[in-house]
């Protein structure tokens, strides 16, 4: 399996950069493979949302290397992390972040007007057809205000695959939706992951963990352990097994 996104003694410290033992991150070796969906859990302040930051290019580092498609986007100018970011990454957060002066439709499209590698035609069509394939066509015209949360989570998504990311950085993408809202948009991802793009995904919840093909546990900013579930099978496998076997794993974690 290629490797496309790897940290090697990977250090954050927030103000006294020099000690290892103020680190909220402390020595993260960690591989992604090409098309694997990989889940980051842990406890409250065990450094989830600091190493997908950091893994991902939005917070520098303190010390150490992260390898994206072998290149050394740690040692990068901003400008050039940027332009990877835009080109070869998607981002889905808790809340989507949508420009209130933009509809649902353009804020879709907006990144990928800024990549500038298609014209406005294209990415005009390429929303569309994301927005179609996610089931959101019908608002693509509406104010942010005027939808749901379920809805400006899949427009969130739309957005994070507007440039054909080779992999999407979740952080808590369910963690504001009902449980209805919530298993949609993870079915979303399941379908994304089946198609072929890499997703490493921050949740506290054991519902999407359980649809994880390998569960990376923190705490006190070091891996302390990995569960390794497989691809999941929606016509195969019963969800709730997975789920039950999850809970027992971060139970023995004290999770």
């Amino acid at each position: 399996m290629k490797i496309v996104l790897e940290a090697k003694a990977l250090y954050k410290s927030f103000g006294k950069e020099k000690e290892d033992e103020a680190a909220v991150l402390r020595g993260i070796n960690l591989q992604i493979g090409q098309g694997e969906f990989v889940v980051i859990m842990g406890q409250s302040g065990s450094g989830k949302s600091t190493l997908l930051y950091n893994i991902s290019g939005m917070d520098r580092l303190t010390r150490g290397q992260v390898l994206f498609d072998g290149e050394d986007i740690s040692s990068l100018s901003d400008d050039k992390i940027s332009k990877i970011r835009l080109n070869k990454m998607g981002f889905i957060f808790q809340h989507s972040h949508l420009l209130k002066t933009l509809s649902i439709k353009e804020n879709i499209m907006l990144p990928g007007i800024k990549a500038g590698k298609k014209t406005r035609a294209e990415v005009i069509r390429d929303a569309e057809e994301l927005m179609q394939r996610i089931g959101i066509e019908a608002i693509g015209g509406h104010d942010i205000t005027k939808v749901s949360g379920g809805q400006l989570q899949r427009a969130g998504i739309c957005r994070a695959l507007i440039n054909s990311p080779g992999i999407i950085f979740g952080d808590e993408p369910t963690g504001a939706l009902n449980s209805g809202a919530a298993l949609e948009v993870m079915k979303i991802l399941n379908d994304i992951n089946q198609n072929g793009t890499t997703l490493l995904v921050v949740t506290h919840d054991s519902k999407v963990a359980a649809r994880a093909e390998r569960v990376i546990y923190l705490a006190d900013g070091k891996i302390e352990t990995e569960y390794m579930l497989g691809k999941y099978n929606s016509e195969k496998e019963d969800l709730r097994e997975r789920e039950n076997e999850m809970n027992k794993w971060l139970k023995q974690r004290g999770f």
